[in-house]
């Protein structure tokens, strides 16, 4: 059981139920996302909003208790060797879809856990004609039945008050004592599930194919069976027997107290949106009309909140300069940590309207239909439509990418997305391409678009080309006879709830500024330090401006300033590092500088920006200068040019777009693959492939 002090409920249900809506407002604000023990899948966990003793585990959704996917035997897994430590489950049924639901609910009933059952989105199935007999159902079930419409909370006040009084109960059986007769297993359903399948429970590329043996229950391919590790052969028979009989029960249980309407008006909606969304021409036109406007959003909405940002920040760091003057606390301050953080932070705007978009598509149920349209395609390619979501969830970032892999059945093509998500631009490039494109492309109209919109786009772009392509080559090299399949479930278009998108925009942002500034605080300073100090730094600064102001007496302060601070920061620890690593990427237009800032990112990507912020301050006397005017001011000393012009910033952007710079990413590879040679090859070539092509693009723009 739980700790003395803390009740543990697990929260439970099938996709699109509701369940993520319904932990939002149990907890609130009172989340953390942790990882269960040992795998790289997320654990959403959380107190009640009125009663921190009580904690809620929101686990990822499940059709039933016989996994088709790694994933779902994680959760699997979790129910098995952690039933122990809850004191009960909350069970979220979607009211569209009872009969649905009841199968898993079915298996858990049978393990004797106490639970309460909640018949979720009660609006729209009765808006669609859905009736319901709550007696029959409560004593069919013999748990609490409570009715809730997670998107407005309208239910969620009688859920709290249940769990506070604990009043979970034990379910009534459906097949329990089938389980515990002599001879089968002592502890019943939930041992025999456990023993059934512990053959791959712990083996992540040895699982259960299933057949359509629910297919009436609308399951998709989480049904039943079809082909097992050779160990669990003697099991499969027991298996198909539990899931057919479960279906047969299930289907008088629901004639008895649901009363379905022949056709919803929910449903005649969702079939004419899909004639047009779906459509095997004007789809895939709609989907693209859809990223454009995102782009041209992400640019265009956030100009403003961005500008006004980096604004307060240089006044932050003259205002620092100013009241602890040339103290080292205070030029730690304004010359290495505001502008290494600030290099993040300004770029929230554009990062959280990213996934504002993101979690639009998806909690308005298109994610889906994508997903469907772009199977025909990605087969071509070596993937199927599944690989469309994690692809898709690269562009936020390629860490839960990767672990969303865990959903596609077909090994090969597993393997094949797992290696190609991180091409996809991640909200960590985003920062690079952001400042890159404001200091060279002007902000201008082309037919009424902005260009730099246009130009983010066709980053994008070349990161989805990439994945592709490198999917085509991968497809040739890796040999499988499995066949792929897609079954997909299609859910009713729904208006996304505003509370359910907004709280995983903060948490999003939130877990991104955290894990990004942490690295950043670091390098900050390091970075300073490294740029503050250097051999003998002191004494050949004093000797160079000594030999400056005697060579030359019409050279104001400002100027000789300006030269001494050039100086110091070109005979620093970190002008000697970057003076080093410059011939390697001198070919591609790179100077000492952006160099430093290279190879720093190669920790995570969006440190480039902050590397440069803290370079450029270092010395500076903090003027009104954003670290964007910053840059379009910095130039060659050699040439007098503009350093970051046309053919050095088009370099620079083709390099981020296809190189690996993401420690994480790598580690969560090699997790996943449970190997280090992927990770390696993937390093290697990303990068090997980003300095040829970066170097093309520069020759070429020169």
């Amino acid at each position: 059981m739980s700790t003395q002090n803390t009740t543990r409920i697990a929260l439970v249900g099938n996709p699109n139920s509701g369940k993520t809506s319904i932990f939002n407002h149990l907890t609130g604000l009172r989340q953390r996302t942790g990882n269960f023990p040992g795998i790289t899948v997320d654990k959403k966990s959380g107190s009640l909003t009125d009663n921190e003793g009580v904690e809620i585990v929101d686990l990822p959704g499940l059709y039933d208790l016989y996994p088709d996917t790694m994933d779902e035997a994680v959760v699997l897994r979790e129910l098995v060797n952690s039933a122990g430590t809850y004191d009960g489950v909350v069970y979220v049924a979607d009211a569209s879809h009872l009969d649905r639901s009841l199968l898993l609910y079915s298996q858990l009933a049978d393990w004797g856990i106490p639970m309460i059952f909640v018949v979720n989105m009660m609006d729209e199935a009765e808006k669609s004609g859905y009736r319901f007999n709550t007696n029959r159902l409560k004593n069919r079930l013999g748990v609490p039945i409570i009715y809730t419409d997670a998107r407005s909370g309208e239910g969620v006040d009688r859920l709290l008050s249940k769990i506070n009084e604990e009043k979970l109960t034990t379910p009534n059986a459906f097949f329990r004592s089938r389980y515990t007769a002599p001879g089968s297993f002592e502890n019943g359903y939930r041992d025999w599930i456990a023993t059934c399948f512990d053959h791959y429970l712990d083996d992540k590329n040895a699982f259960a194919q299933h057949a359509d043996v629910a297919q009436s229950l609308g399951s998709g391919p989480i049904d039943s069976v079809l082909d097992v590790a050779e160990k669990g052969k003697t099991e499969a028979g027991r298996v198909l027997e539990d899931i057919e009989n479960r279906k047969r029960l299930i289907n008088i249980i629901a004639n008895e107290v649901v009363q379905s309407p022949k056709e919803t008006r929910q449903n005649q909606i969702t079939e004419q949106l899909d004639r047009w969304l779906t459509h095997p021409i004007l789809g895939y036109l709609i989907f693209g009309g859809i990223l454009f406007l995102i782009f041209q959003a992400i640019f265009s909405w956030a100009a403003w909140p961005m500008d006004m940002m980096d604004w307060s920040f240089s006044h932050l760091s003259g205002w620092v300069q100013g009241a602890f003057g040339e103290s080292l606390f205070g030029r730690l301050l304004a010359e290495g940590i505001i502008p290494g953080i600030s290099g993040v932070l300004i770029f929230i705007p554009q990062i959280a309207l990213l996934f504002l978009f993101i979690g639009l598509l998806e909690a308005s149920g298109y994610m889906s239909r994508v997903v469907f349209l772009m199977d025909r395609l990605m087969q071509r390619f070596g993937l199927n439509g599944k690989s469309v979501v994690p692809l898709i969830s690269g562009m936020a970032c390629a860490i839960p990418a990767v672990m969303a892999c865990r959903t596609i059945e077909n090994p090969k093509e597993r393997l094949i997305t797992i290696l190609v998500t991180p091409f996809m631009t991640c909200a960590a490039r985003l920062p690079v391409y952001a400042v890159i494109i404001a200091v060279t492309i002007p902000a201008t109209k082309v037919m009424g678009m902005n260009l730099q919109g246009l130009v983010l786009l066709a980053l994008y772009l070349v990161g989805v080309l990439a994945a592709l392509f490198g999917a085509a080559i991968l497809n040739r090299m890796i040999k499988s006879e499995k066949k792929s399949y897609l079954i997909q479930e299609m859910p009713v278009y729904r208006i996304p709830k505003a509370r359910d998108i907004l709280m995983n925009i903060w948490a999003k942002v939130k877990t991104f500024v955290w894990e990004a500034g942490r690295i950043i605080f670091v390098l900050a300073l390091l970075l300073w330090f490294l740029a503050s100090y250097g051999p003998n730094l002191d004494q050949k600064t004093a000797d160079y401006k000594t030999s400056i102001t005697s060579e030359s007496t019409q050279l104001d302060e400002a100027v000789i300033d300006d030269k001494v601070s050039a100086f110091k920061l070109e005979h620093s620890y970190i002008g000697i590092v970057g003076k080093t690593v410059e011939p390697v990427f001198r070919p591609l237009g790179y100077d000492w500088k952006i160099s430093i800032a290279l190879i720093t990112s190669f920790a995570a990507r969006e440190v480039f920006v902050g590397t440069l912020a803290t370079i450029y301050s270092i010395g500076e006397d903090f003027s009104e200068e954003t670290i964007t005017q910053k840059l379009e001011n910095e130039t060659d000393p050699v040439t007098g040019k503009k350093r970051f012009n046309l053919a050095t910033s088009l370099s620079l952007l083709i390099f981020y777009a296809l190189a690996m710079q993401c420690i994480s990413t790598l580690a969560i590879v090699r997790r996943e693959t449970n190997s280090w040679i992927y990770p390696i090859l993937q390093l290697v070539i990303m990068t090997a492939l980003a300095y040829l092509a970066a170097l093309a693009v520069y020759w070429i723009a020169g």
